[in-house]
């Protein structure tokens, strides 16, 4: 199954019990990001919302605690470009 409008695609696939997400690309605020983040977001925002330190790099992976989910924060000017979501089943 796919969702896709101008500025999010998410692809889910269904594996018994459910349905997941397998990947998605967010590139406009249509989606509520977590805590509030949003496309466009400063990075120096974005790091204060999650508790995390301010770092150099253009991309912030965060993973869940079974590292089955992958969501790398794309910066691009020190804003929020896009978010690439990865996961694993």
């Amino acid at each position: 199954y796919v969702f896709e409008t101008p500025g999010v695609y998410l692809e889910f696939t269904y594996k018994n019990p459910g349905t997941y997400l397998r990947y998605g690309l967010i590139k406009a605020d249509e989606i509520k990001l977590y805590k509030d983040c949003a496309i466009g977001m400063q990075k120096k925002d974005f790091c204060k919302t999650l508790q995390i330190e301010e770092i150099m790099c253009d991309t912030i992976l965060v993973t869940n605690d079974d590292q089955t989910m992958y969501l790398y924060f794309n910066f691009k000017n020190n804003k929020l470009k896009d978010v690439k979501i990865e996961c694993t089943l």
